[in-house]
């Protein structure tokens, strides 16, 4: 981690986990994902594809996008605390 990398994750870091995992992690990647991929099966022909599932796929990377958003904090807040030492 540089310092210019040191510095956005401590401003980020400041904001909270909680949010960091609901906007990066649930929103900036669950959310937007389940669109993708609910429009990608649309493209491509996708007969099953029911406002049910759109929900659920939705749904189903947003918890995805929450467990991804835990994992990039751990895994970041690591790496800082590493640089601190």
């Amino acid at each position: 981690m540089n310092k210019k990398q040191m510095e956005r994750w401590e401003k980020v870091r400041a904001r909270g986990k909680k949010r960091f995992i609901l906007r990066y992690g649930v929103f900036g990647w669950g959310l937007s994902s389940g669109i993708l991929f609910g429009i990608l099966m649309m493209l491509e022909g996708s007969e099953n594809i029911t406002p049910v599932n759109w929900i659920l796929n939705i749904l189903l990377f947003m918890i995805f996008g929450y467990v991804w958003g835990l994992l990039m904090w751990s895994w970041t807040e690591r790496k800082y605390q590493r640089e601190q030492k």
